[in-house]
């Protein structure tokens, strides 16, 4: 067998691509999918962290139905939607009439549907023959006929990335939409899907009239350790790869943090690098060797945007010149409270969700500042929390500048175009910080220390203002300049 003919690493592990070989069944998910296609009647939210396989899900199980599928970004308006929906099914808009001997007239809006047995022609068709006629245009609006045309067809339409929509035209696209799901005397209602990064599109359903109930929220988790095993099981048998005792699978797993994304990346690049160099499926069983250094692998897997997310998170607000006070770690560096945070987080795992409890004994472990901290530092998590919730390339805000947004009551997570690498929701004892971005979670776990090194060492010390303390004595106390 040549290597044209052979599978190659890449066709088997890729990241950012539909998995053709090591697609993963999700029982309960795909159960919850086929329910809402019987039943009708409600829009299915498709919701959950980043990577985690939403839209493979969708398209897995929506394949046989054809969908049609446009992208949230830059849908701004209805008028946008309806544009983008008339291109996939080839419509028209523009109807010439005539008469005279000769004349040939015939519009058809038959659109392939999602269901084989239904018969319906494959494309819209318009016809014309004209030897001696006076002949007129009429221009149609295009939200009539692209809705005529999806009462015509059992034909999905899925919104993917709807939270890169601002909330307004969200709620616009919903209304625009109501009708269609709802159905009429003469067809049932329409099927439609929303995939989501995080809920919010959720809380805009749950606020307008008639919808609460019309939606079906679907969460996708992140995967556990069997499940990404398996992929990479799967995948080293297509390739006749070997890992005799599921080690390396293993390996892999426990750094993908949920994410099937990066597993499939880790794959790749474990049989494709050094030592194993293995391009292309082998012609006989060839076993896996693990990397010389298992440290210097995953490093070279960190990904330059995650780093300038650190490397912005680190710095904290604009320093505007002034001075923050410095605490020592364990590890035997000096950091500021927005440092100290950041290895706070990879201490753990860094594990994707922390309560504020956890938060606490983790501070203490990481520093070496005695007496220990009696308090977590609420106000300097949540500007870690109003950054990340920035785009990368826009300037550090300033301290001020982030109180404005928090007293003005600023939802990070109702704007549109913004993917947080990490949240922090202040509410009490329930407080909880959340890493929402798994390749983040993954350059904490291996490229926190030395970005925090190469920031101080071209930088100094770090600056920043000194944030007022709802309390000041109790903040004195505890913290003293740190935040």
């Amino acid at each position: 067998m040549t290597d044209a003919e052979r599978l190659t690493t890449s066709d088997v592990f890729n990241p950012g691509q539909f998995p053709r070989y090591t697609y993963r069944s999700r029982e309960v998910e795909e159960t919850a999918v086929l329910k809402w296609w019987r039943d009708r009647g409600q829009i299915l939210v498709v919701h959950g962290p980043s990577k985690t396989g939403k839209t493979v899900l969708m398209q897995k199980l929506l394949d046989d139905t054809d969908p049609i599928w446009i992208d949230g970004h830059g849908l701004e308006s209805t008028d946008v939607m309806w544009a983008r929906i008339a291109d996939q099914l080839g419509l028209f808009t523009n109807v010439s009439r005539g008469s005279g001997e000769g004349d040939e007239r015939s519009t058809n809006l038959e659109i392939k549907a999602g269901v084989s047995s239904t018969g319906i022609a494959t494309n819209p068709t318009y016809t014309e023959t004209v030897e001696k006629s006076l002949t007129y245009s009429v221009d149609r609006p295009v939200e009539l006929v692209v809705k005529e045309a999806l009462q015509l067809t059992e034909r999905p339409l899925v919104i993917d990335d709807i939270h890169f929509v601002s909330t307004e035209a969200q709620k616009q696209i919903i209304q625009a939409l109501k009708p269609l799901i709802f159905g009429n005397t003469k067809v049932p209602g329409r099927r439609v899907v929303f995939v989501s990064i995080g809920n919010r599109v959720i809380n805009v359903l749950t606020n307008l009239d008639d919808m609460r109930d019309r939606m079906l929220p679907l969460p996708m988790q992140y995967w556990d350790q069997t499940d990404l095993e398996q992929i990479a099981k799967d995948g080293f048998v297509k390739l006749r790869f070997v890992d005799a005792d599921g080690s390396l699978s293993s390996k892999l797993a426990g750094q993908s943090f949920g994410s099937p994304h990066l597993m499939q990346q880790l794959c790749r690049e474990l049989c494709s690098g050094e030592p194993n160099n293995l391009l292309h499926e082998a012609p006989d069983p060839t076993e896996l060797e693990p990397p010389i250094s298992w440290e210097t692998f995953f490093k070279a897997q960190l990904l330059d945007d995650v780093g300038r997310w650190i490397t912005k998170l680190a710095k904290g607000p604009d320093p505007r010149g002034t001075k923050r006070d410095l605490t020592p770690t364990k590890s035997g560096r000096m950091v500021d409270a927005y440092q100290l945070l950041l290895l706070v987080m990879a201490s753990t795992g860094p594990r994707l969700e922390l309560t504020k409890d956890e938060i606490q004994v983790a501070l203490n472990e990481v520093s070496n500042k005695v007496p220990p901290f009696k308090s977590v530092p609420t106000q300097t998590l949540s500007n870690l929390s109003l950054i990340a919730a920035t785009k990368l390339l826009d300037k550090l805000p300033s301290l001020a500048d982030l109180r404005a947004r928090r007293d003005a009551g600023f939802d990070p997570y109702a704007q549109a175009d913004l993917q947080p690498v990490l949240e922090y929701r202040d509410t009490g004892a329930t407080s909880s910080l959340t890493i929402t971005d798994p390749f983040f979670a993954f350059y904490l776990a291996w490229g926190l220390e030395d970005a925090l090194d190469a920031i101080n060492a071209t930088s100094g010390a770090p600056t920043e203002d000194i944030a007022p303390a709802v309390d000041p004595q109790v903040e004195e106390d505890e913290w003293g300049n740190l935040v």
